[in-house]
């Protein structure tokens, strides 16, 4: 007698069973187990109104009276079980309803500045919180619910405290400090690049506000010559500006002292188009900003 189901005993008797059979029993036996430990992971309470979608991470919306108390109630059990969090909050405009229970994410509604500082509290605590979201945050900003400078300040409040807690963006944002040591993808200030000039370019100005934020440091940042060559066209414009963020909102200082023609500038940029700087201060005796003709 061979006995494995973890549902219901698949009893096979090698009388009359032959060897062909018991294999196919067992992985029967093995399917029915994946299926069984797929649907003890789903929790209806994942994603409300919408069927769970089976990612990583998983979202919970924000959705109903008593949502927010459900999410800090399910979260030692899904931590326990290696399952990460996306929380999804409502916009204050929503052009598809997910949310049969109101317009707003209880309890904080449309103070996300409130909702990314609970958040963050909340993922100090349960480190499988990994990110955040605003629903349809684009189409909010595109329409003029929300701001740019808001939702920048939100982010902020998130961060400081909780560093690794993510905000998901419907724009890309990089990183410049000249003296960060990671691995210079850009992505953050620990892996931030060190120049304009390392930042993958391809993948900018496809979508609206797109930003690239330089580090002033404590106090202030000397930065010598930058370069910039997109190669290539861009839909939207690109925004380089100095950051706003505790430890890197010091002065940004772009500066050259060689006048010649050839070498003196603070920015050279390449067949580039549609980028805009704000708020920096440029010191040198030759042209701020020289174009090229180069590819």
């Amino acid at each position: 007698m061979i006995t494995f189901n973890p549902l219901k005993s698949i009893s096979l008797n090698n009388n009359h069973l032959n060897s062909r059979s018991i294999i196919f029993s067992l992985i029967l036996s093995l399917v029915i187990s994946t299926i069984t430990f797929s649907a003890s992971n789903y929790n209806p309470r994942m994603n409300n109104q919408k069927d769970l979608l089976f990612s990583s991470p998983s979202e919970w919306i924000i959705c109903g009276p008593n949502s927010w108390e459900e999410l800090k109630n399910y979260l030692p059990e899904a931590k326990m079980s290696g399952v990460t969090i996306k929380v999804v909050i409502l916009p204050p405009f929503q052009s598809t309803n997910i949310c049969t229970e109101g317009s707003y994410s209880e309890p904080f509604q449309n103070n996300y500045i409130r909702w990314a500082q609970e958040i963050a509290k909340l993922s100090l605590r349960y480190s499988n919180i990994v990110q955040y979201e605003i629903y349809q945050l684009r189409e909010n900003l595109n329409l003029g619910y929300l701001r740019r400078a808001y939702i920048d300040s939100m982010i902020v409040a998130g961060k400081t405290l909780n560093p690794k807690l993510q905000f998901t963006t419907p724009y890309k944002i990089f990183f410049v400090d000249k003296n960060a040591t990671g691995n210079g993808n850009g992505t953050s200030w620990t892996n931030a690049a060190t120049s304009i000039a390392a930042i993958n370019w391809s993948q900018l100005g496809s979508m609206p506000n797109d930003t690239i934020y330089i580090s002033g440091g404590t106090d202030s940042i000397v930065y010598a010559k930058q370069i910039i060559n997109m190669k290539g066209s861009r839909n939207y414009e690109v925004t380089i500006a100095p950051s706003w963020e505790s430890g890197h909102n010091g002065d940004v200082i772009f500066e050259n002292a060689d006048s010649s023609h050839s070498s003196g500038y603070n920015i050279l940029i390449y067949k580039s188009s549609k980028i805009k700087f704000t708020s920096f201060t440029f010191r040198s005796t030759a042209p701020f900003i020289q174009y090229g003709d180069e590819n």
